[in-house]
């Protein structure tokens, strides 16, 4: 598990990556603000962050709604 940052425009992205058994890459984003990463074993870091990009625009709209629900 490492924590990574990704750079999407003038937004940052922090994000917890972790290699496991499986297939596919998945993205989670939780309402504590994290995203994190799943990803195959075998898995190269730049096909990864190419995902990431793809995703971003889901990614940062996930990000705002759940900040809507944090206390100001």
């Amino acid at each position: 598990m490492s924590k990574r940052k990704l750079l999407f425009g003038s937004a940052t992205i922090d994000y917890t990556l972790q290699y496991s058994e499986r297939r596919t890459l998945g993205i989670t984003v939780t309402p504590e603000m994290e995203v994190i990463v799943n990803a195959p074993v075998d898995a190269e870091i730049h096909k990864i962050e190419a995902k990431l990009v793809k995703r971003a625009p889901w990614i940062l709209r996930n990000l705002s709604y759940f900040l809507s629900f944090h206390p100001k």
